[in-house]
């Protein structure tokens, strides 16, 4: 509940200064260097959806497809849970198994990259399929 608190306040500050982002469109380019910046902020322990959250603020003027942007987030989020270190998942496995941290980010870093690599082929695919 904290990290969406969290994200209203960003948001909320994000739409008083009227920030935007210098794009026009989102496109499988943009939507793969989101991805990207989702899992780089959840390793230094950013929740995914404050990630989202602010995201979605700055990409509300931008033309693009809604399902790919959702796909994008959907990606963020699994790898972003994965990959931090404060998320629920990893505290409990923390917890319960006695691992640190930093032992449970260098077992998931190889289905980190792996994925990482696939989901960014997965949208430019999808990118590229003509709307009908």
């Amino acid at each position: 509940m904290a990290a969406g608190v969290l994200a209203v306040g960003i948001s909320a500050l994000i739409n008083a200064y009227q920030y935007s982002l210098p794009i026009d469109q989102f496109g499988a380019n943009e939507a793969s260097l989101l991805l990207s910046s989702i899992l780089i902020f959840a390793l230094f322990g950013i929740h995914p959806i404050i990630t989202i959250s602010a995201a979605s603020t700055l990409l509300i003027n931008v033309d693009m497809n809604p399902n790919l942007l959702g796909i994008t987030f959907l990606m963020g989020w699994a790898l972003g849970i994965s990959a931090s270190p404060l998320s629920a998942i990893h505290l409990t496995m923390q917890g319960r198994y006695g691992l640190s941290a930093w032992q449970l980010l260098r077992g998931n870093l190889p289905f980190i990259g792996l994925m990482l690599a696939i989901d960014i082929l997965a949208l430019h695919f999808y990118y590229s399929i003509p709307a009908s």
